[in-house]
């Protein structure tokens, strides 16, 4: 029953039409659906961005600050580790949905399977920008983790050097693997995985165990920082506590970060084990394709979400600090840092 909707690896050869076993309604709303949330993403990430380095507001409507004056800092290392790891993560999902939307765009309009001197190059970036995603959304998870539910700050060196030398590793080990295997290529839809050489089943191989490792570790670290920030909460009750309540305004962000990133993980590591599945069986299913496809290239547009959320706990945060400044809570003109969600007497807010 299934055999006319799969399609045969072994047809899809360099040259040949890329409207898949003719199925056009399917190529549409695959490549066009892609494109869409691409372009999302990588508008919503280079708005990230902007803010972040301090180069942007974000509008008073969506962002009410009530009554507090918010400057945005220049400098990324001036920010919180959650602020630094937003940043990160638009960077990585602007080069990872960019090149993916000229990707989705090629097939669009040739309509005709793309040439290895074209389809290399883009699965090696797009292979490499979707494996930094994963392994800093990784690292979020763990830096959480580690911080709120066994109280210890893990340094990562000046501009987070280590942080970067511990994903750039791991991503230069997978690359020259892959490489070494002609492991990248044309994948049906798009451009990543080689469908024709077994190095493309290991490179395949690697993105479903990145995702599987990523969406547990997400799911399991973020029950046990659930249980931990709301016994943090249940302790601030008085002024004097301010101290913790700062705290729990700094792991309130990373735990939005991620809540969103164990939503994102779930369903892309399930649909990406059926697609791997079907690789090795010899076909393309292509509805699979399509979720995988919306999962990861929605990244951005969903990190930029979360970004907007921290910066309203992070205000809300400095008109209470301000506040106890002042003796009015939520009533003053004092000029706060937004990204760092503090007030101007307190210099060191949760700083790595």
């Amino acid at each position: 029953m299934l055999a006319p909707w799969l399609i045969p690896l072994d047809t899809i050869v360099e040259g040949n039409s890329a409207v898949l076993n003719g199925n056009t309604p399917m190529f549409l709303a695959i490549h066009c659906a892609a494109i869409a949330v691409n372009l999302a993403s990588v508008a919503s990430s280079f708005l990230v961005a902007l803010h972040v380095l301090g180069f942007a507001r974000i509008p008073q409507w969506i962002l009410p600050t009530a009554g507090v004056s918010v400057v945005p800092r220049h400098g990324l290392m001036h920010h919180d580790i959650s602020t630094r790891l937003s940043f990160y993560l638009a960077v990585a999902s602007m080069v990872f949905s960019g090149w993916h939307t000229l990707d989705h765009l090629y097939l669009v309009a040739y309509q005709r399977i793309p040439p290895r001197s074209i389809s290399v190059p883009l699965g090696i970036v797009q292979g490499v920008s979707f494996g930094y995603q994963q392994l800093l959304s990784f690292c979020a998870s763990a830096y959480t983790y580690v911080l709120v539910c066994r109280g210890k700050r893990i340094p990562l060196g000046r501009y987070d050097w280590k942080l970067h030398f511990y994903c750039l590793l791991n991503i230069a080990v997978c690359l020259a693997i892959t490489v070494s295997l002609d492991g990248y290529g044309f994948s049906g839809y798009y451009c990543l995985w080689n469908i024709h050489s077994p190095g493309g089943a290991v490179s395949l191989c690697f993105g479903v165990a990145l995702s599987l490792v990523n969406a547990l570790s997400t799911i399991i670290g973020l029950a046990h920082v659930r249980r931990a920030v709301r016994a943090a909460a249940a302790t601030i009750q008085k002024p004097r506590q301010f101290e913790s309540a700062r705290l729990q305004v700094a792991s309130r962000c990373l735990v939005g970060m991620i809540n969103v990133a164990a939503f994102l993980h779930m369903p892309r590591a399930a649909t990406l084990v059926l697609v791997a599945g079907f690789h090795l069986a010899g076909y393309l299913e292509p509805v699979s394709i399509l979720f995988v496809s919306l999962s990861a290239n929605s990244a951005g547009l969903a990190d930029a979400l979360v970004y907007l959320h921290n910066q309203r706990i992070k205000a809300q945060a400095a008109v209470y600090g301000a506040g106890r400044s002042t003796g009015v809570l939520g009533n003053t003109t004092a000029q706060l840092p937004l990204n760092e969600g503090q007030s101007t007497t307190d210099s060191n807010f949760w700083n790595d």
